[in-house]
């Protein structure tokens, strides 16, 4: 069987599967006024100019929880020194995290780094996006981004983006952080997909959320959806997507000891022991809870190392850091990913 042949029999399975689960409104001339908006309106970005799916992963590992224009120096210096999944497998850890150092949330460098050896193991990129979920680092977004942009999975994402203007686009008040409704975006997320390729329609529903309908504020005017909106033509677009509840916040007092001799300075891995930093090089030191009787500690007993404070550029911050704590110095710099 032929690949085009493939593809439409999956498309036509898909349809017919996300048809029974209700009546859904996104039809067909809305998807076709989506994907013709994209078409003329979508941002020139690196990775949408290429279809090797190590790029496309790295740019959506990036942009988790980073915007595209913190993102995109980093991606461009990330490629420099690691053009190819070989090249990053090979690598350190401690050369993937200097590499991501400023863009935060280290777990993502970590996961990569593994993912990137476990796929050059396997000998293959997976192409769809239940394969990809077994890979470390791969949630249900960016498994189903990665294999409908790279290798056109019909599969939609679903975001933060995407949960706002299928929201608003159904008026749907539903509790969207819930299991049960999430299922419901993702259905409607999986129907935009069904007449172009699924890449550019993921892509392009993003770009809707992110340029016309804002959190804060909808351009319905210039919205290629406004014809099918419910929630434009009851004027309760603000109104959705419903507000998560927040979450109680803890706050923690932290002690840390600092020890600086030689041009070097004590500091330690925190595996777990306080309850934020996690996995990240600390200084030593007592922590305690505004919750009575609940403290933590990372001592100097905890497999201290001496970091060098001349170290990796980093914008200058070593020398604010050694403003801040009186250190006597000019030009020594500290490794930024100690101290995001």
């Amino acid at each position: 069987m032929n690949n085009s042949k493939s593809y439409r029999m999956t498309v036509r399975t898909l349809a017919q599967q996300i048809e029974t689960q209700g009546n859904i409104s996104l039809d067909k001339r809305n998807r076709h006024s989506l994907w013709t908006w994209y078409q003329k309106n979508h941002r020139p970005l690196p990775w949408r100019k290429t279809s090797d799916p190590y790029l496309i992963w790295l740019s959506e590992t990036m942009l988790q929880q980073t915007t595209v224009e913190a993102v995109l120096p980093y991606y461009e210096k990330f490629l420099t020194l690691f053009p190819s999944i070989e090249f990053l497998a090979r690598a350190s850890q401690n050369e993937v995290l200097a590499a991501w150092a400023g863009l935060g949330y280290y777990s993502r460098a970590r996961n990569l780094h593994q993912a990137a050896q476990t796929l050059v193991e396997l000998g293959r990129f997976p192409k769809t996006h239940q394969e990809l979920l077994k890979l470390p680092g791969f949630g249900p977004y960016t498994a189903r981004a990665v294999s409908s942009i790279a290798f056109g999975e019909p599969v939609g994402v679903v975001d933060g983006n995407v949960i706002r203007v299928l929201s608003r686009f159904h008026a749907a008040d539903l509790e969207w952080w819930k299991l049960q409704d999430r299922k419901k975006y993702q259905a409607w997320a999986d129907k935009v997909v069904l007449d172009h390729p699924p890449g550019d329609m993921n892509q392009a529903l993003m770009d809707l959320g992110s340029a016309i309908c804002t959190p804060s504020q909808t351009f319905c005017r210039v919205c290629p959806l406004i014809s099918g909106c419910q929630s434009f033509k009851s004027e309760t677009q603000l109104k959705f997507p419903r507000k998560r509840p927040q979450r109680s916040r803890e706050i923690w007092y932290w002690q840390p000891k600092l020890w600086v001799a030689n041009e070097k300075v004590q500091m330690v891995i925190n595996q777990g022991q306080l309850p934020f930093l996690k996995n990240q090089w600390i200084f030593p030191g007592p922590a305690k809870s505004e919750i009575a009787n609940q403290s933590a500690s990372c001592s100097d007993t905890a497999s201290p190392t001496t970091i060098s404070l001349s170290c990796l550029d980093c914008k200058g911050r070593g020398k604010t850091f050694r403003r801040r704590m009186g250190l006597n110095s000019k030009a020594s710099r500290m490794e930024s990913f100690f101290f995001n």
